[in-house]
């Protein structure tokens, strides 16, 4: 009689357990449910303020007198640092936050090779490249920026700065010269930005 109310008993603690169980699955099945709708009306209100942010950020660049792309620019940011190394001097250099009008906001680092002056100059020029090379490949005045007449201004613009710096150095006898990366935010809203 004892081994069999033991059993007995062994027998409803598992089956409470069994059903403990299957309630916590449950339970957690519920969460998981909750969880993914709470997450879709979180995107969803996102895109939302995303959109009034857009629309807002445009009537607001609109009543400032500021062109859209401009209003972005201001709210962009940036961070650089640099470090020397076991060089004499600190031969790099770097360009933020330079606006190229509608084209948009040009970011560079210039990493100078035995000298700052072709890391100066391609900074100072490749900027104003850029924005004439995108001048002759744009025919007439559009209200929208063609990106890949942009893209393709880009590529155009640093052999040109190449060859305008190779003159300059020829004729002030400057040795040194620089890598270029640049980026180009273009966009007139700060969920529509194109890099």
């Amino acid at each position: 009689a004892e081994a069999e109310t033991a059993a007995a008993a062994a027998a409803a603690e598992a089956a409470a357990l069994k059903a403990s169980e299957e309630e916590a699955l449950k339970l957690a099945a519920e969460s998981k449910v909750e969880t993914e709708t709470e997450a879709a009306v979180a995107d969803a209100a996102d895109t939302a303020a995303a959109d009034a942010q857009s629309t807002t950020e445009s009537g607001a660049a609109a009543r400032l007198g500021l062109e859209p792309e401009d209003e972005v620019a201001e709210r962009l940011h940036s961070h650089t640092e640099s470090w020397q190394g076991k060089k004499d001097s600190q031969e790099d250099r770097y360009i933020e936050g330079v606006r190229l009008g509608r084209l948009g906001t040009i970011y560079g680092v210039f990493d100078g090779h035995g000298g700052v002056q072709a890391a100066e100059y391609a900074g100072k020029h490749l900027p104003r490249n850029v924005a004439r090379c995108y001048e002759q490949r744009a025919s007439g005045r559009r209200e929208t920026i063609d990106h890949k007449k942009l893209l393709l201004a880009m590529e155009d613009a640093y052999p040109l700065t190449d060859r305008e710096l190779l003159q300059m150095a020829r004729r002030k006898q400057f040795n040194d010269g620089t890598t270029a990366l640049v980026m180009l935010v273009q966009g007139g809203a700060e969920n529509a930005l194109t890099l």
